[in-house]
């Protein structure tokens, strides 16, 4: 019953997380919070003012304005809707996250335990990896969201493996439409082998249809909220990338320039060199996401979301393998 006993205590622990810590010092939980009040009472997100837990000393050091506001919905509408959806059931928005990672769990346990029916262990193993994954604690009590992007990819994947046609891509476009960084495996999955012009019409119409109705409510504050403020942020010296180093040392980040010149070379040598599978279009995507957080801005919880496409990929690895269960009887 181990496995069960883990799978309990992982559990056990993200509740824990949410009652010990109910009201967390940081600006993302208030203004997720905020913005689920704002969507159930039939306010615009994208338009209010959230409640800020910084000091004028804290502001300055974080954003280098001692009069910073909390008034930027800074993700897009799919992450809105599902913690809108928990927050109304539960009264705390983490809960999504909570059934985020349970769900990518059961993905990977599903996937692999018909596969390896005389091995369980690599199911129940492979499982644990992603309940088990390290700071996922801290994630969770900090509000970042990166669970429930994570889920979307996972169950994606799962659905194209089970054979579904179409529903799949469906899920791709919840998936973009939860957080700016992941539109880059838009491109990549036009690669995809088993992709055609109906199948990718599909992911973009329900991409449009997740985000139209935010931006034609208030055009202006949509655009600003997701893509003029995050493009103009200053990045904190927290940030665990090659600029911050830059800055440490040199005392200036590194050119604009020069990271986006070098990120579109990369972005063309990886479609050029892009592998047509699942996995491959996956890899390269991660490649230069990773890429991205270590030369412009790496936070904690984006690297917690690398590492769960990590453990993605090598699921899929181990799904594609038809000996293991065979090695194990003859030893």
């Amino acid at each position: 019953y181990k496995f069960v006993y883990l799978v309990s205590l992982a559990l056990i622990l993200r509740l824990a997380t949410i009652f010990y810590s109910p009201q967390p010092r940081i600006d993302i939980f208030w203004l997720l919070q905020g913005a689920s009040d704002s969507l159930i009472t039939g306010n615009n997100p994208y338009s209010g003012d959230f409640y800020n837990v910084y000091s004028p000393a804290e502001c300055e050091a974080l954003y280098q304005d001692p009069d910073c506001k909390n008034d930027n919905y800074s993700y897009l509408p799919s992450t809105m809707v599902a913690t809108t959806f928990f927050k109304f059931l539960f009264g705390d928005i983490r809960f999504t996250f909570v059934f985020s990672i349970f769900g990518t769990a059961a993905i990977i346990y599903s996937l692999l335990k018909k596969k390896f029916s005389n091995n369980l262990k690599i199911a129940e193993l492979s499982s644990l990896l992603i309940l088990y994954l390290p700071l996922s604690l801290y994630v969770l009590e900090q509000t970042w969201v990166d669970s429930l992007s994570l889920f979307l990819l996972y169950l994606f994947v799962f659905l194209v493996l089970r054979g579904y046609k179409y529903v799949p891509y469906v899920v791709f476009g919840l998936f973009l439409s939860s957080k700016q960084p992941y539109l880059i495996f838009l491109p990549f999955l036009a690669r995809f082998q088993e992709l055609n012009f109906k199948k990718f019409f599909l992911t973009l119409i329900t991409l449009v249809i997740i985000v139209l109705p935010f931006a034609v409510w208030n055009f202006n504050d949509f655009i600003y909220d997701v893509f003029l403020d995050q493009l103009q942020y200053e990045d904190a010296l927290h940030s665990l990338s090659f600029n911050s180093l830059n800055k440490i040392i040199f005392y200036d980040g590194i050119p604009l320039t020069a990271m986006i010149i070098a990120l579109i070379f990369l972005l063309l040598f990886l479609l050029i060199k892009t592998q047509r599978t699942l996995s491959g279009i996956i890899f390269s995507g991660t490649i230069f996401l990773l890429s991205l957080y270590l030369i412009k801005r790496g936070f904690t919880n984006y690297y917690f979301g690398i590492s769960g496409i990590l453990i993605l990929l090598i699921v899929l690895e181990i799904y594609k393998l038809d000996v293991l269960p065979k090695l194990k009887n003859n030893h």
